[in-house]
Order: structure tokens, then C-alpha cells, then sequence
């Protein structure tokens, strides 16, 4: 073998922790001014060895700041087993009963990396006057950090604050609708379960024809036969026709009850669903027909679609005459008649 290098060089060998055991690895040494280091993988852990003998028995009774400062402190036999850890040197001094025990590198060594800890904060509260109080709980690396903080006691009232919207409530949904107006109320929706805007169900109207618009009759054969048409423009909630008005009318019969001669208000066709009426006097008199509403099928709160206008639907209102009684003529008086139409609002 040829010597190429020949010097003393002090030598500082450091273990390297690899977190990944490799199959072979190579160790370089590099030489500079006469120093050197060598850092040598560790290799994979090996067997527990031997039981070594007990350590020293000691109690750490403090620091000194160096050798002369530990000098000082007077010992006796009776001290045997303290120890003091001496920064100059960074040694611990173990006073055996007659003479020191050094242990070198005894302090701010550093370890291998240790597995991070994870740390879980939970917060309670505790009781008025109670003390605060700090726990932890669990080993690493999974730990609870539990604090505690005591409640205190409740404070003076403070100023009001400003009103705020009802629409930013949280039991408001106000998403079901294009865009907000004025004249909107709150109606209860039991699919959201929240509140939602709707226009404001108060009732439409009145919207009225008179005299000239009711066609004239004059010993007329002609039954059924529509007199008189009135559009209602579209509302913005679902509504009913509420509908009243009068129309002079007589039967011509020669017998009491020969003749019957009604009048009927029909919604959206002449064939459409009946919401008003009016019972004729079945004798050749003249009288006063008052029209009423009337539905032909029994109406509650949950029948919500009998006769009912929805949302945006114009609708034509039909007066018409009909003779469910004989065969009779009958006649009217047209200039004095009138019908009124309410939209009576749908509520949920």
C-alpha cells in the first residue's frame, strides 16, 4: 500500500440518524487545516444488551458557575449524594461522602429526533369565582390541552343597539323571490320552514260594471244566455271572486211555480266553475235578483283549489241567465243593474 497523505489530524466522528435503512452506504472524510470529520450512518438497532449496573443515586441540589464556586461550598459526609451541575465545564460533580464523582457532557446534549407531538386544545367553562385551571391529558404524541375558564359574573346592561332588518333574520328567506317591493308581508312556508315574502294579501278591488254593460231582455226564450262579461286583471297572490250585484228580472208564467228564472256567475268560461248566484222568484212578478257568492262544492281553508285565481291569471267573470223551471219567457230591467267583483285573498 502507498502512503499518498501523512499527517496528525484530529479526527470528529458524529452518528447520523437515517430514517431509512439502506442496503450499503458510503462514508466520506474530508480534511481541512488539520481537522476532520466523519459522519457515520447509524445502522439499524441492534439487541438489548446486558443489564448494566445501578446508576448513582443523586439529588440535584443546583448550579455553580464554575470549578472555584463549587470549592466553595463546604461538604461534609453527611452530604453524600448531592450533586451540582457546574456550567463552566458542563459537568455534573456527585459528592460521594469523601471525594467528587465527575459526569461529563451533562447538559444541553442533543438527542435524536423524537416523534412530533400532536396537541388538541378544548376549552370549558367553569364556574363563577371558580379558579382557571390548565390539563393535560394523554401520552405523546397525542395529547388534550384541556383550559378551563371561570364565568364571571353578569354585567351591567348595556346601550341598545340599532334595529336591525327583518329580512336578515334568520328564520327569513327572502331568495324566493325576483326582487323585493313595497306592500309585501311575511307568510310562513312550511317546506322551508321559514318565512317568505308575498305581496300583500289584502283584498283587490272592487272592479264594477253598471246598466250598459248588461245585455237587455225583453219576453226572452233564450236559457242559458250570458248578459254580461267583466275581465279582472291579474293580482300578484292566489285569490277567490268575491262577488255581489242585482238584476231586476221577472218570470212570465201564468201559475205560481210554473217558471223559475236564476242567475249564475261563472269563472275563466261560460262553463266554468260557479262562484256567485242569485234564486229567481218563480211567478209572473218582477223582482230584485241580489247576487251572492256561491261555491257548488264545499270550501275550507285546506281546499284551496276550488275556484281559485292563481298569481298572474287574468280571468273573465260570465253573468248568465239560466231556467232550471218550466219553459217560460222572462224579462229584465238593464239599465239599473250592476255587479261588483272582490279578489279575496288566498291565505296560507
Amino acid at each position: 500500500m502507498s502512503i499518498v497523505f501523512d499527517a496528525d489530524v484530529q479526527v470528529t466522528m458524529a452518528g447520523v440518524v437515517e430514517s431509512e435503512i439502506l442496503p450499503s452506504t458510503v462514508h466520506s472524510l474530508e480534511i481541512a487545516d488539520g481537522a476532520a470529520r466523519l459522519e457515520m450512518r447509524s445502522g439499524p438497532k441492534g439487541d438489548a444488551g446486558p443489564q448494566g449496573p445501578p446508576s448513582y443515586a443523586f439529588t440535584l441540589v443546583g448550579w455553580v458557575a464554575d470549578q472555584a464556586a463549587l470549592d466553595a461550598i463546604t461538604v461534609t459526609a453527611a452530604d453524600a449524594g448531592k450533586a451540582w451541575w457546574v456550567v463552566a465545564t458542563n459537568q455534573i460533580r456527585l459528592w460521594q461522602g469523601r471525594y467528587w464523582i465527575p459526569f461529563d457532557l451533562a447538559m444541553q446534549g442533543t438527542g435524536h429526533q423524537g416523534p412530533p407531538n400532536v396537541l388538541t386544545g378544548a376549552a370549558e367553562i367553569g364556574g363563577t369565582g371558580t379558579d382557571a385551571d390548565a390539563t393535560l391529558t394523554g401520552s405523546s404524541p397525542n395529547q388534550i390541552l384541556t383550559i378551563t375558564v371561570p364565568k364571571g359574573t353578569t354585567g351591567v346592561q348595556g346601550d341598545p343597539g340599532q334595529p336591525g332588518r327583518i329580512q336578515d333574520a334568520a328564520d327569513v328567506d327572502t331568495t324566493t323571490v325576483a326582487g323585493l317591493s313595497d306592500r309585501m308581508t311575511l307568510q310562513w312556508n312550511a317546506s322551508l320552514s321559514k318565512f317568505v315574502p308575498a305581496p300583500n294579501p289584502t283584498w283587490g278591488g272592487p272592479w264594477t260594471i253598471g246598466g250598459n254593460r248588461f245585455a237587455a231582455a225583453s219576453n226572452a226564450a233564450e236559457a242559458p244566455r250570458t248578459i254580461a262579461v267583466i275581465t279582472v286583471p291579474a293580482q300578484a297572490y292566489p285569490w277567490r271572486p268575491y262577488i255581489i250585484g242585482r238584476l231586476p228580472m221577472r218570470g212570465h208564467t201564468p201559475t205560481v211555480g210554473g217558471t223559475r228564472v236564476d242567475v249564475e256567475v261563472r269563472a275563466g268560461t261560460e262553463d266554468g266553475p260557479i262562484v256567485a248566484w242569485s234564486l229567481g222568484f218563480p211567478a209572473e212578478n218582477w223582482a230584485w235578483h241580489y247576487i251572492v257568492p256561491k261555491f257548488e262544492q264545499v270550501v275550507s281553508p285546506a281546499s284551496t283549489d276550488i275556484s281559485v285565481i292563481q298569481p298572474g291569471q287574468t280571468t273573465t267573470l260570465y253573468v248568465r241567465i239560466i231556467r232550471p223551471v218550466g219553459s217560460g219567457n222572462y224579462s229584465t230591467v238593464s239599465d239599473i243593474a250592476f255587479l261588483q267583483v272582490y279578489a279575496l285573498p288566498m291565505f296560507q
